[in-house]
């Protein structure tokens, strides 16, 4: 990462999920970035020296984005936050200051050594994306630079969006056009495309190979997705592939099945844990039968 700073920045109203200590301890192994949370959800299950909360209401929250960009924000639930983050750079523009990057994200993720894998040649372009072929909101990195806090704004439906009720997925639909169109044409023929347009010649698709079971194929091109994922001292691997180490993972479909007040049978402070389906354990059933 070159000494560049980053911070990811996530609001979050409501309960803290009942995995959120182990997304904690996940970030708290990454001590180059740091994380910025805007909450009501009372002192979160551990704290580091890379994360700060700032704890006000969600109505407080939903002011200060209504004042900063000039518009009514006043949705009924906090999932239409997801709408919003293209423009948290410039909603936090002042507690950003200083650092070289800003990032968006999710919170049903685990974090491997994901300051490791972010490269320099990463860091050389305005946007990063941990998928190959669009901009993901479980996590991407932009510039700290006017171009990149206004970039949002060069969609022209940005206003009646963001003041709607509903999400519209803005983050991965009109934002993610601003910097990738026509994914399945070869390479050649979309830089060819992008060179007079500044915005998608200078973004940065890699796929990391983090959601399992989604639209993306796995490594080998198949759908056959690794049951298990092993954590350990923030090196992150897949049981079908231990000799590789991944940035993070995205658990967005797994999820799905953990009740709200579920206990885990591992604790963010044990030395290994497996994430699977049925939750996060101390103990492996890969190559059981």
């Amino acid at each position: 990462m070159g000494g560049r700073r980053i911070c990811i920045v996530i609001p979050y109203f409501g309960v803290w999920p009942c995995w959120f200590g182990f997304f904690l301890k996940s970030c708290s192994h990454n001590p180059a970035i740091d994380w910025l949370f805007y909450t009501d959800c009372g002192e979160p299950p551990m704290t580091a020296d890379n994360l700060r909360f700032v704890h006000c209401s969600f109505a407080e929250y939903k002011q200060k984005v209504s004042d900063t960009l000039g518009i009514h924000f006043d949705p009924h639930s906090a999932y239409k936050l997801c709408d919003i983050k293209p423009a948290y750079g410039l909603i936090h523009q002042q507690e950003l200051a200083g650092y070289d990057f800003w990032g968006f994200g999710d919170v049903d993720v685990i974090y491997g050594d994901l300051q490791g894998y972010i490269s320099d040649d990463m860091l050389r372009h305005n946007l990063v994306s941990f998928h190959g072929h669009r901009v993901g909101g479980h996590l991407c990195l932009l510039r700290n630079n006017a171009l990149m806090r206004h970039a949002f704004q060069r969609c022209r439906e940005w206003r009646a969006v963001f003041s709607d009720k509903n999400n519209h997925a803005f983050d991965e639909r009109q934002f993610n056009a601003l910097f990738m169109r026509h994914k399945n044409w070869p390479q050649w023929l979309r830089r060819l495309l992008y060179f007079p347009r500044r915005l998608m010649r200078t973004a940065y698709f890699r796929e990391s190979y983090s959601t399992s079971f989604g639209s993306v194929p796995w490594l080998d091109g198949s759908f056959d997705f690794p049951a298990e994922w092993r954590w350990q001292a923030g090196r992150l691997t897949a049981c079908n592939s231990d000799e590789l180490t991944f940035p993070y993972l995205h658990f967005l479909h797994w999820k799905k099945h953990w009740p709200a007040d579920m206990v885990m049978q591992a604790r963010p402070q044990d030395p290994v844990w497996y994430i699977r389906k049925d939750g996060i354990f101390t103990d492996s059933t890969a190559g059981q039968p």
